[in-house]
């Protein structure tokens, strides 16, 4: 029984005792009888004050007490004399006292009964129990009963609710919620009945977009968390408000876990600081399955790899962490390896790698960038010319007389520009990296730039230089045996350096220009990127997406609608002329995928049958020397995959070592199907950088049975003009094959 004690409001004014005999409320009100009551209240006091001194003396009796009976007399008539105006005063006052007691005695007492209306409607807030489960509270209506004083006690029957009948757990306010974690622990699909889950934090808000916009929330400081998606819909909540959200479906993107279709059932609309509900993992620990979709806090991170929009951080003891973020291109100061920072984001999942998320440049602090080399290669696709002028950054040019190298925006291998290297002068010239690239001892180094020569006055060749420690060279330069020659195009020119010699620390490349010629005046050559790269090998065997820490990029290039995703494409290309792709796993009972691959730009017009009795076509072959087309299939059912090549007439299998292709053995859709292509020898080239410079890519879903119809609002890229069953040759992914290419030395 829970007995709540109450005070009513207003309590009968009992201190003023009864009404005294003189008060008379039908008193004339005239000047005369205000004096008469002055004289009254005069009289009344010489009386009380003559008693008083009578009543002191009374002890003194007995002693000599005249003189001071008689000094007592004289002092009491001089203080009537002196007291009679206070007291007219005083009386005043009595009487306008009288008054009021005359007008209280004319309000009767207060004799309502407290229990009319009865007040005991508002129970006693429901406890837990330490079970977690047991919720101790009170039935709605309480028995009021009077308490003798003028108050009342309410006493409320027990009603205790068991919130495990249905899987629930008692919350704080004393209600029952569904836990987060039997949430996440669901399978994905409709939740019938929706689930209501309260108390929850709202930690992170992300920025609106056009599509995929949602908020994280989470139990407790030490989570679970969830993400919520509103899609298109910005989300109607704000970080820091506490929330009750019923949820109807479940789902999963790329293996991150989020509620699809829900309801904020109750919001308190506050916005305290979220910083206390984030997980401190600064010592080390790692990010993974429990941290997904929590707030995480991590400080003084370092960036130790990666480039575009994934980077690699290390921080604590042994925790590292991939950190992808759309917005890194713009980040001030840029990323760049050995930058410290401080990072407050989300916890995500992709395809199986945990990661931190960021969507805003307020969740990167702290960003310091005094321990990252003076320069680099970030430049190296000579695409920011924002400071620069003459030469590009992360660039020097020795000797600098009688030598430009400026931007060029009209002849460009790939992006918005290249450099133009002019020279006026029959003396060489050399273009340099300023960045001195790591190396390690015993490993091979090759110089990757694409040139365009077409002036009969100049020549250009690559070489490689090595340093030791303290920065001195070793030894002088190698260069390259070919050198350009005139041609109106692009071509990639290579040089691969001997392993690195005992005592290497590092390497730069080098650009040499030469004279050509009787009477030489002028000569410009065209440069693109640059790169350097150390051997590295795929993995096509575990449908694992590959991976590397020692080069960059990270891993292979993702391409994707970044609008409605739905297939992927990942590609990349190594040093040897392998190329490496893979594409999302079939899922049994949904489709069979097919990744194509053109070697040079597909057909303008001609098409192909699809492969494997598909119904409609792909774009065929183009006319450039070196062209070629290849296709990446698995079959739903069983997850078979197989590389093909379309031969002039049908598509034929290729088998290892020039084509490999596998996936994790198991069909359902959360990892990968994976392939490599050695493009040297599928093609037949000398050399790898005789591969065509121009990739092209695209993939489809199709239906499982023969003549199987493509399922044209999957495919990537999507259809732009019409949408016919048919992978027409603008419905492909150009790329250019510098773009792909990985094993950059970091």
């Amino acid at each position: 029984m829970v007995t709540r004690r109450l005070i009513p409001a207003l309590l009968a004014a009992a201190a003023f005792g009864c009404a005294s005999e003189e008060s008379n409320p039908d008193a004339d009100s005239s000047a005369e009888a205000d004096a008469s009551a002055d004289q009254d209240a005069a009289a009344d006091a010489d009386e009380d004050v003559a008693v008083d001194a009578d009543e002191d003396l009374v002890p003194d009796a007995d002693e000599d007490a005249t003189p001071d009976a008689d000094a007592d007399e004289d002092t009491t008539a001089d203080a009537h004399e002196d007291v009679a105006p206070e007291a007219d005063a005083d009386a005043d006052a009595a009487a306008d006292a009288d008054a009021e007691a005359d007008a209280d005695a004319d309000v009767p007492p207060d004799t309502s009964d407290p229990c009319l209306p009865n007040p005991c409607t508002v129970p006693p807030t429901g406890l837990c129990d330490l079970d977690g489960i047991t919720l101790h509270g009170s039935d709605p209506t309480g028995a009021c009963s009077p308490d003798g004083a003028g108050g009342f006690t309410c006493d409320y029957s027990p009603a205790d609710l068991d919130c495990s009948d249905d899987g629930r757990i008692c919350v704080s306010g004393g209600v029952c919620s569904f836990p987060l974690q039997a949430l996440r622990d669901a399978a994905d699909g409709a939740l019938s009945p929706p689930r209501q889950v309260r108390d929850l934090f709202v930690t992170y808000v992300k920025p609106t977009a056009a599509s995929d916009n949602g908020f994280y929330a989470q139990e407790s400081p030490t989570g679970p968390g969830l993400f919520f998606w509103t899609a298109a819909a910005a989300p109607a909540v704000a970080a820091g408000n506490t929330v009750s959200v019923t949820i109807a479906q479940l789902g999963q993107y790329h293996g991150l876990k989020e509620a699809r279709a829900f309801a904020v059932d109750e919001n308190d609309g506050l916005t305290p600081s979220v910083g206390p509900w984030a997980q401190d993992l600064s010592a080390g620990a790692p990010i993974n399955e429990s941290t997904e979709s929590e707030l995480v806090r991590i400080l003084d991170a370092q960036l130790d790899g990666g480039a575009g929009d994934t980077w690699t951080a290390s921080y604590g003891t042994g925790g590292a962490t991939t950190v992808a973020y759309a917005g890194f291109a713009a980040l001030v100061p840029p990323p760049c390896f050995g930058m410290v920072l401080d990072l407050l984001a989300p916890a995500g999942e992709y395809d199986g790698t945990y990661e931190l998320t960021p969507f805003r440049d307020g969740d990167f602090s702290g960003l310091d960038a005094s321990a990252c080399p003076a320069d680099d290669d970030s430049n190296w696709h000579f695409e920011d010319w924002g400071a620069s002028v003459d030469p590009p950054d992360d660039f020097l040019k020795t000797p600098t007389t009688l030598f430009t190298a400026t931007r060029s925006t009209t002849v460009v291998q790939d992006g918005a520009a290249a450099c133009a290297l002019t020279w006026t002068t029959t003396a060489n010239r050399d273009l340099v990296q300023t960045w001195y690239s790591p190396v390690a001892v015993g490993v091979v180094y090759t110089h990757h730039v694409w040139l365009y020569d077409n002036d009969p006055a100049g020549r250009a060749r690559t070489g490689l230089q090595f340093y030791d420690a303290a920065g001195a060279a070793i030894g002088t330069p190698d260069y390259a045996t070919p050198y350009t020659s005139d041609a109106p195009a692009w071509a990639e020119f290579t040089f691969t350096e001997t392993a690195a010699p005992a005592g290497a620390a590092s390497i730069r490349a080098l650009l040499r220009l030469y004279d050509v010629g009787a009477g030489f005046t002028t000569a410009t050559v065209y440069a693109d990127d640059w790169a350097i790269t150390s051997p590295l090998a795929f993995l096509t065997s575990n449908g694992v997406l590959d991976s590397w820490t020692a080069t960059a990029p990270a891993a292979p290039r993702r391409f994707y609608d970044t609008l409605t995703p739905t297939m992927d494409v990942w590609a990349a290309l190594n040093d040897a002329g392998v190329l490496y792709v893979a594409t999302d796993e079939v899922h049994v009972g949904w489709s069979d995928h097919i990744l194509y691959v053109w070697v040079g730009a597909p057909a303008a017009s001609a098409t192909v049958a699809a492969p494997w009795a598909k119904s409609g076509t792909v774009a065929g072959v183009g006319a450039d020397p070196g062209s070629a087309l290849f296709a990446l299939v698995q079959e739903e059912a069983t997850g078979y995959v197989e590389v093909v090549r379309w031969s002039g007439s049908a598509w034929l299998a290729l088998t290892s070592p020039t084509a490999t292709a596998g996936f994790d053995g198991v069909n359902d859709g959360t990892g990968v199907v994976e392939a490599t292509v050695n493009l040297v020898a599928a093609l037949a080239l000398a050399a790898p950088n005789l591969v065509p410079g121009t990739l092209a890519f695209a993939v489809a879903p199709y239906g499982t049975s023969d003549g199987g119809a493509l399922d044209s609002a999957n495919q990537f890229p999507r259809p732009t003009t019409r949408i016919d069953g048919n992978v027409d040759p603008g419905e492909v992914l150009a790329l250019r094959r510098s773009s792909i290419l990985v094993g950059n030395v970091q």
